[in-house]
This record gives C-alpha cells, structure tokens and sequence, in this order.
C-alpha cells in the first residue's frame, strides 16, 4: 500500500474550501485528470460517488465519502476493478478567521502488477498539483 499526506495553507476559511471539496460534480473543470464524476447516493453527510480517471489508463472506481462540515472529508473504496485500496481524507484545520490549513492524505494499494515506485510516482508527484489546484 502507498501513502501520502500533504498539507497546505489556503487564503479562505474551512467553510470555503470544504464546499469546493464536495462539490464533486465539478472536479472535471479544474482536475485534468477527473474525466467523469456520477453522483450515485447522497444522504446527509454522505455521498457514494463514481469516478472515470485517466492516470496510466482509464480508471473507473467509486468512493464511499462521510462528509463531517467544515472539518473533514473522509473517504473508504467502495467498488473497483482496479484499485485494491482507496481510502483517505481531507483534513481542515481554520488558522483565524480566512486561513485553513488542509491536509489530504491517501492510502492506495494497486494490483501486484503495477511496480510499487509507480504507485509512489504517482502519489507525489501529483498529490501537490492536486493540492494546487484546489487551491486555486
């Protein structure tokens, strides 16, 4: 399994930056990578969410997400035929009144074909461009 955890400080409160986090639907106009997202339950502070990924190849995976506001996004798999983990988590931690501090981390496991290096490659080098980019 492949970890990662990452953090950041963003110029808005957590209330902010929660939102743009689960507002899942529009990861495809600012995450290159995100082709499709589907929305396949949403009850209160829980969704279960479908994604159609291009990394490598075309993945498609879906997520089981309990949403805690303004604090937490916290993530287990919920069905794939690639991934053999995908659990993980946004973490938001307000710094005054318009700083938040997020910190995502991520635990992958990918099938015994993929050489461990690649699922690390992957892990950081791209976790900072993602990071990034929900900043902006």
């Amino acid at each position: 399994m492949a970890k990662a955890q990452q953090s950041i400080i963003v110029d808005v409160p957590s209330k902010h930056f929660f939102e743009v986090v689960v507002d899942y639907a529009r990861y495809p106009e600012f995450l290159p990578e995100v082709k499709k997202i589907d929305i396949l339950e949403r009850r209160k502070n829980h969704a279960i969410v479908g994604f159609e990924i291009d990394v490598l190849r075309r993945i498609t995976y879906s997520i089981s997400v309990i949403e805690k506001p303004y604090k937490s996004v916290e993530w287990k798999l919920h069905e794939s035929a690639f991934f053999k983990e995908n659990n993980g988590g946004w973490f938001l931690t307000p710094m005054g009144r318009s700083k938040t501090e997020v910190t995502y981390m991520a635990d992958l496991a990918l099938p015994l074909l993929i050489p461990k290096s690649i699922t690390n490659m992957l892990l950081q080098v791209r976790l900072p461009k993602m990071l990034e980019l929900f900043k902006a």
